[in-house]
């Protein structure tokens, strides 16, 4: 929708207070989309999956589903588009999508990484052996001995503990526990926890 120059007010005494005008939107396609030539409108080239990468640019990937483990009846994976794993990145596997990559229990020692957001409903467990990289927003119920970096914001549900964690957005991790204890986290848009360090240190 266009920006338009919006409408004066007044205030109490009657007094014109003029509008702010409002500020033009630029759309950003990405993969498979398709920009009309007036700038106002993102059509897909195919049908799939809808994603947003590097904050603003909209693309649109195929999407591929494993209904089990990335282990060694699979091997490990690189492709174009988004992934949607239904159990376990295992331990020495290495996990490479364009695009999201969702991820139904967790990951062992492995290396992730998602053109998109990547979400994680179950843990990171790394055992100082993971490498975890997301282009959008990070979610996982807890980050151990990893090393993560997203480029969107990163939610915690219960700890990060023991981990190098970095992130161009926001780390949350007030939704459960909300720990935060031992490694290096940094974060360029605030950190929120409910619990920060230990009595060991």
């Amino acid at each position: 929708i266009p920006f338009s120059k919006g409408n004066d007010g007044k205030n109490i005494f009657g007094e014109i207070i003029p509008a702010t005008p409002g500020k033009d939107c630029k759309l950003f396609p990405g993969a498979n989309v398709i920009i009309s030539p007036d700038g106002l409108k993102l059509t897909s080239a195919i049908n799939g999956m809808v994603v947003t990468q590097d904050g603003n640019r909209i693309s649109v990937t195929q999407c591929h589903e494993i209904k089990g483990d990335i282990d060694m009846s699979i091997g490990n994976l690189t492709m174009e588009g988004s992934l949607i794993i239904q159990g376990w990145v295992c331990a020495g596997f290495v996990v490479r999508a364009s695009g999201e990559i969702h991820i139904a229990k967790g990951v062992d020692q492995a290396i992730v990484e998602a053109g998109a957001g990547l979400f994680i409903r179950g843990g990171i467990a790394g055992s100082g052996n993971a490498n975890i990289t997301a282009g959008g927003n990070l979610t996982a119920l807890f980050i151990e001995k990893a090393t993560v970096h997203a480029k969107g914001d990163i939610v915690v549900r219960d700890v990060i503990l023991n981990s190098i964690v970095s992130t161009g957005g926001l780390i949350d991790a007030t939704g459960g526990k909300g720990r935060i204890i031992g490694g290096l986290v940094t974060a360029f848009r605030g950190i929120k926890a409910n619990e920060t360090g230990s009595q060991a240190g």
